[in-house]
């Protein structure tokens, strides 16, 4: 059977202390990174306390660990398809060749320092599992609640909410009524046109570094519409990422029927690669998911 491999990175949040560590290459990689930032990324990513602080450059070195993890799996079968979650968007258009790798490193930075600015005083990130989301979105229609919002979709009963503070704890409160297990974020509400403030700023990084992608050499889906990146389309799609629902479940599914047999996951803390894993086994489909840990090796 033809093999077909997809690749799966994460976005902010499964940043950990000391990452590609073990990867080939790695050092070189942050070197590399280090020389366009003008800083040592190196020092950075060895100082446990400076990294617990999430700045802007774990999410550079977030998405250097995805681009070194995938060069070692292409070398060892080649990768047929790429996706991103969310920030994740940044190192797919990396591997995918639509950026080279001084414009993925300075955009990546640039966008965390502008979304590091965003205050958390009014609206938070909500998820929700063990609900099936048809529930879950006739339970919000009937709240009469104006500012919650899907912030991410990752399988039919497991989802993120994002909205005003005070409207996701009422509601939190319904859900659970209904059996849903609900746990707060420590982060604004990503993916909901409550941001829609950032957008001009996304515009003005992209104009400011002059950015010119180039048509994908390994196809790359959108995790905001589920269709395929191109050169025409793609830095709008960017402009609109923290405005607009992130459906990690549609790009599975057409992943699954285009047959793919086997889904990668660079993600540290594993969570990624268990809502994939957990997709997989509801559709009862034959394909292997694969985690590439901070260790490295698929």
């Amino acid at each position: 059977m033809l093999n077909k491999r997809a690749i799966i990175f994460p976005g902010s949040g499964a940043q950990h202390f000391f990452m590609g560590k073990e990867l080939d290459g790695f050092s070189e990689i942050l070197d590399q990174a280090s020389r366009v930032l003008n800083t040592d990324l190196l020092q950075f990513n060895e100082d446990k306390s400076i990294y617990q602080d999430n700045s802007p450059l774990a999410e550079v070195i977030l998405m250097l660990t995805g681009y070194a993890s995938f060069n070692e799996v292409n070398k060892r079968a080649p990768i047929s398809y790429v996706a991103g979650q969310s920030s994740g968007q940044l190192t797919g258009a990396l591997v995918s060749g639509m950026l080279t790798f001084d414009e993925a490193v300075q955009l990546t930075y640039e966008i965390a320092k502008v979304e590091e600015d965003i205050p958390l005083s009014k609206t938070r990130l909500l998820t929700c599992a063990n609900l099936n989301i048809k529930v879950a979105n006739k339970l919000l229609n009937r709240s009469g609640l104006k500012d919650i919002y899907f912030a991410t979709i990752n399988s039919p009963i497991n989802f993120i909410f994002g909205g005003d503070i005070d409207e996701l704890k009422k509601f939190a409160v319904k859900l659970r009524t209904w059996g849903a297990k609900c746990d707060f974020l420590n982060m604004p509400a990503f993916h909901t046109i409550l941001l829609k403030k950032i957008e001009p700023k996304i515009s003005k990084i992209i104009n400011n570094l002059n950015l010119a992608p180039k048509e994908p050499q390994i196809p790359f889906i959108s995790d905001l519409d589920n269709r395929w990146n191109s050169s025409k389309n793609w830095l709008n799609k960017l402009v609109k990422q923290d405005t607009s629902t992130s459906n990690l479940d549609k790009n599975l599914q057409t992943f699954l029927k285009l047959g793919v047999n086997e889904f990668v996951t660079v993600d540290c803390g594993g969570r990624l690669s268990e809502l994939v894993n957990n997709s997989v086994k509801n559709r009862r489909v034959k394909c292997k998911v694969t985690n590439i840990s901070k260790t490295g090796g698929a």
